[in-house]
Parts: C-alpha cells; structure tokens; sequence
C-alpha cells in the first residue's frame, strides 16, 4: 500500500554529522522539483490532502518531530483520518514513557528509530551530542515496552562500520523485540556533502558488513538495507534475500503518484561499466555519484545469476527477457 513521508520541522536536538535535514529547506517547498514534503502551520489540510490522494501509511519526520509542539494531536488526525499504519521517525531521546504513552494513545503505531552507533562516544561524535546515548537507548525501549512496531535506523558512516558485527549483536541483547533494523549508507546531501571523509570505501566496509549480515542470521535478526539510500545490490552477497526491489520495480506501488523522492535519489547515481553484466542491472540503478567521483567504479561488482537468484526474483529474470539480455531460463 502506498506510503507517505511528511517533515512536520527541520529542528532537531541532535546534530548528526551526515544528516541532510538542514538542505531540507522550507521554501523547497515551492519547487516542482521539491521531493522534501514539508509541511507547514496548516497540517491539518496537508495531511487531508495525502489522505486524499491515496496513501494508506504515514510517516512523520523531521528534525526530530518530537520537537513540534502539535504532534500528538498530528498523530490523532492521521488516525481519524484512517491512516493504517502511523509511523513517527525519531531519535528517540525524547521518547520518555510518559511521550510514548501519549502518542501511542493518539494512534501512533509504529516507530523508525535512529541509532547511529551502539557506543556511547561514537555516537556523541557522530550525533554531536554529549549525554544523548542512554536517553535515546532507554527510548526506544520505551516504545518497545508500550508495543509499538520498531524499526532500528543505522546509518552506515566512517565514525561506526568498523563495528558493525557488535552492533548488530547489541541491538540483539539490549532492544530485543525490535521488528528489524534498516541500514542505510551515508547519503551525500547536507551536511554530509561538505565531508567527504564520512563515505568509508566499500572495499572497507564489505568485510564487516558481511559479517553483520552473517551475525543477524544467526540471532535471527532481522535486517534490510534500503534500495534507494542503502548498499549497492552487489553488496549483499548470500542474504540478496533480504532486498524489497519493490520499489525498483515498481516505485508507484510504494509511493502512490509521488515519485520524487524516488527520481530524486536514483538520479543521483551511475553505474560502472561492468554492472552491465549483473543480474541486477534491469533494477539497479548504481551507487552515488559522488562517491564513484572521488573513488572510482571499480569496487561495484556485478552478481553473477544463478538458480537461487532467478527463484528470488523472477520480475528481475523478465526485465532481462524483456531486454533480450538472456539473463534466466527462457530468456
């Protein structure tokens, strides 16, 4: 069913190093090319008109949206609304028992919850904060406790992927009941494009994002990474079975008429000249630009198909058919 993200403000009590909040600007909002969805002093309409338009899950954002004074409320409209799922995407270190209570009585049902790294110094470095870690953990077991449908958010950086395997085990034995958590790679807008020191080389990165991969399998934790801000395709060697390429395949099933978003982050990568050969290339859309810009493509690497991977996504084996590019059985 069609989701829908809104930005009710662009404050936030954390400063996180690759956040592209801030290039978020307001007066974005005018421009026909503005895929940001901020929403002003009249949210009432605007969250009517999302409604209207078809979407069947919210997602409110920020800044922290903990900050907006209206935000319980907010979340009783999107419910009277009869939004199905309503998400708050969060630091957590505002969500006190006494918060979490309030919005999940207001309907709040589901929670995306930023923890950018599992040790306490790195992840004041990285959020430029100085005692935010504890508040933020005991959070989103806050939400946990009042059963509220978590999603860890992790943002793969220079300042966490060396311990990427521990995170994924202290996520494991400290917010356990958590539904899964979502990595995504550092994206470079905002703040994030003025310091590129903050993009670890994936050649760096593959070996303990194999092993993280390999340790939540055998917690049974489960994880995803984003298709639009997450890893390239060819980085999730054995556990491809972890990608949603729904909305590769299909943006609109995903996103309703609003594909902005979507154009938006895939125009702003390429491919190597190798990912011709890749069983994704009907899907993939490469990796960033400006990380091929100052490293190179040769550390993308195309997956060679097999029996396993055609079983897994025969909508990719038909773009290949489609293609003529023989890929599959019967192409």
């Amino acid at each position: 069913m069609p989701a829908q993200t809104v930005r009710v403000t662009l404050r936030c009590n954390h400063g996180c190093v690759f956040c592209f909040a801030e290039w978020c600007l307001p007066q974005r909002r005018r421009d026909v090319h503005d895929y940001t969805n901020v929403i002003g002093d009249d949210w009432r309409s605007e969250l009517d008109e999302v409604r209207a338009a078809g979407y069947d899950e919210l997602s409110i954002s920020g800044g922290e949206p903990l900050l907006h004074p209206e935000l319980v409320p907010m979340v009783r409209h999107a419910k009277a609304l009869g939004f199905s799922r309503i998400e708050v995407q969060t630091n957590a270190s505002l969500m006190t028992t006494r918060n979490v209570a309030r919005l999940r009585a207001a309907g709040m049902t589901a929670s995306m919850a930023s923890l950018p790294s599992h040790v306490p110094r790195a992840f004041d470095a990285i959020t430029r904060t100085k005692g935010h870690f504890q508040a933020s953990v005991d959070g989103i077991r806050n939400l946990l406790r009042a059963r509220v449908e978590v999603i860890l958010c992790h943002v793969i950086c220079a300042g966490n992927y060396r311990l990427l395997p521990d995170y994924v085990r202290f996520a494991d034995e400290t917010l356990h009941g958590i539904n899964e958590i979502l990595f995504f790679y550092v994206q470079p807008e905002g703040r994030a494009a003025r310091n590129p020191r903050l993009f670890p080389r994936l050649t760096s990165l593959r070996p303990r994002w194999l092993s993280a991969m390999s340790e939540a399998d055998r917690l049974g934790l489960y994880f995803r990474t984003d298709t639009q801000t997450g890893l390239p395709l060819c980085y999730m060697t054995g556990h491809e079975d972890r990608l949603k390429l729904i909305d590769l395949l299909d943006p609109r099933a995903v996103f309703g008429t609003d594909v902005s978003s979507f154009e938006y982050m895939q125009g702003n990568k390429r491919k190597a000249p190798a990912c011709g050969t890749c069983f994704f290339d009907p899907v993939c859309f490469g990796f960033w630009k400006t990380y091929l810009e100052a490293h190179g493509d040769g550390e993308l690497r195309p997956v060679p198909e097999d029996a396993r991977l055609r079983a897994l996504f025969p909508a990719v084996v038909e773009r290949h058919a489609r293609r003529g590019t023989g890929h599959g059985e019967g192409a």
